[in-house]
């Protein structure tokens, strides 16, 4: 049976929803409210759904332990200083793909030079460590109040500002859930998706760049508002 919108949004997710999974499959324990999944703090208090890695984020991302500031930031480092350079970004890698969207551009530059990095590159990876752990963050999800629900993309791409020695380019987007989108005017959104890569492939000019980065992000767009379709029948 489909349902609209609105019957999604009223309905009893434990009965339901879930009611069928939790006969069909054995489950090691059951929590409703707070609680830890797979690395996430998740949150429920009736109106919205919280998630962060704040936890990770204090107790297990570690300070990157590379003298940077008495080197050459153009000398490669060491091959010790490249173990704990790639694990700070394996560490900060877990974080931008599940929380923390605003550290993507960082990591992806340190993640294409990370087997021939560069001291200048260790004080880019310290100072975005510092920035993470200045300000953390939530994603809330909030009752997307309309009976009509959206697919919203935004996306951004450049022409040559990737390593090595700027001749990679960058695309990104961020996909939400909406009740439609206005510039200048506040609404609801779920935040679905985002992403954050180098372009695979020769770009001539930011144009090209920027049509790729859109071709991409609306296919993740219809993945999204069919996965969607599948989970709600709207």
């Amino acid at each position: 049976k489909q349902k609209t919108a609105y019957e999604i949004r009223n309905c009893d997710w434990s009965s339901d929803v879930c009611s069928s999974d939790l006969k069909r499959f054995k489950f090691s324990s059951i929590e409703v409210g707070s609680f830890k999944c797979l690395g996430w703090q998740l949150h429920h208090d009736g109106k919205y759904i919280v998630i962060d890695q704040n936890d990770f984020l204090k107790n297990k991302l570690e300070d990157l332990n590379i003298d940077w500031q008495s080197k050459n930031l153009s000398q490669v480092m060491n091959e010790e200083e490249i173990t704990i350079f790639r694990k700070a970004v394996g560490q900060v890698r877990w974080l931008v793909d599940n929380s923390r969207p605003d550290g993507s551009f960082d990591e992806l530059e340190c993640s294409i030079v990370a087997n021939k990095a560069t001291y200048a590159h260790a004080r880019q990876m310290a100072k975005l460590i510092e920035r993470l752990k200045a300000s953390p963050m939530k994603v809330t999800f909030p009752v997307i109040g309309a009976n009509e629900w959206r697919i919203t993309v935004f996306v951004d791409a450049s022409h040559k500002n990737l390593p090595p020695m700027k001749t990679g380019s960058a695309a990104g987007y961020v996909i939400f859930l909406t009740d439609g989108f206005l510039i200048g005017k506040f609404g609801n959104c779920c935040i679905l998706t985002w992403r954050s890569a180098k372009i695979h492939r020769t770009v001539t000019s930011t144009y090209e760049a920027e049509t790729l980065s859109h071709s991409d992000a609306l296919e993740e767009a219809m993945v999204c508002q069919h996965q969607i379709h599948k989970m709600t029948g709207i």
